[in-house]
């Protein structure tokens, strides 16, 4: 748990992203090394840059459209409602130890749905990448169910990881929730092999 502990996250609103973000190490993701990072309001980062924003509809991974990054739940979540406003209780955070390990949070993040105020259902999950195996874990602590303002199966709702050019990648569920207390972990292949297993969370 990082609420609170971390560093906030700013300027998260709709179909946006911030960043860039220090990780102060070189996590190696894919073929490559990353040392910055970037922070998605639809549940995913990225380490491709200023010229990546990931909005309905969201497809499969992996997909040219959200290349270099990681999805713990990749949908239409919303910091703000209908007029722009913060929703209240959201936040988001990132730790890093400067080490080998960072941690990025979105607490309390709801989806964005048709009615006003634009916004039900709640959900808190986090990103951990460790430096020491290249390992990425999901863990999910809170889910509330909404019905998002789009179509769910036809626009969906990812969770995955993928390369820099969108043509490699690994998706764990595809239009559907994930469940909540329960975490999705990601080790590095040795040698040619990924191996994706469910883990106990740390909450």
């Amino acid at each position: 748990e990082i609420k609170g502990i971390g560093t906030k996250i700013n300027g998260l609103g709709d179909d946006n992203r911030t960043g860039p973000y220090n990780l102060n190490w070189n996590f190696h993701f894919y073929w490559n090394d990353y040392n910055k990072f970037w922070v998605g309001s639809n549940g995913w980062i990225s380490f491709q840059g200023t010229t990546l924003n990931i909005a309905a509809p969201f497809l499969a991974l992996p997909s040219s459209k959200s290349k270099n990054t990681i999805c713990p739940l990749l949908s239409d979540l919303t910091f703000v409602d209908k007029n722009s406003a913060a929703v209240p209780g959201v936040s988001a955070w990132y730790w890093s130890n400067n080490v080998d390990t960072l941690i990025v949070q979105y607490d309390s993040i709801p989806f964005w749905v048709n009615p006003a105020p634009s916004y039900a259902g709640r959900n808190t999950f986090q990103i951990i990448l460790s430096g020491a195996d290249s390992s990425i874990t999901f863990q999910y602590k809170l889910y509330t169910p909404a019905t998002p303002a789009y179509d769910l199966t036809g626009e969906g709702l990812k969770t995955g990881i993928e390369n820099a050019t969108g043509s490699i990648g690994l998706q764990v569920l595809n239009d559907a929730y994930p469940s909540a207390l329960s975490a999705v972990k990601f080790y590095y292949p040795n040698p040619l092999t990924y191996q994706v297993h469910d883990a106990t969370p740390a909450w």
